[in-house]
């Protein structure tokens, strides 16, 4: 695993020098009963975008704050994730899954 994880920011992967930020804007929710809700929006990576559909939980904590808890499966190849030799699947998967955790509480 350390090994991947100094490869990630290269060039060849996230480009991180190039491409710092990542970004999911989302323009709809669908609530889909017990506190399961669905996010549609624009995904960028690697100055890349595409529409995405985020499913996600909310749990709300005991000291006020929710967490977000979402899976959502990508191609990275769309995003020019994986260049050159990486490009191809038979190394690394095509599918990638993407898991978010996100804990937000009010100020004040």
């Amino acid at each position: 695993m350390a090994e991947r994880d100094q490869e990630l920011p290269k060039s060849d992967w996230f480009d991180v020098t190039r491409f710092p930020r990542a970004t999911f804007t989302a323009d709809r929710f669908h609530a889909l009963g017990n506190n399961s809700y669905v996010a549609d929006g624009m995904l960028t990576l690697r100055d890349t975008k595409a529409p995405i559909s985020l499913p996600f939980t909310l749990e709300s904590q005991s000291d006020g704050a929710v967490v977000m808890r979402g899976t959502v499966d990508l191609d990275r190849v769309t995003f020019g994730i994986g260049q050159g030799q990486w490009a191809a699947s038979d190394i690394v998967s095509r599918n990638v899954t993407v898991v978010v955790r996100l804990r937000a509480r009010r100020s004040g």
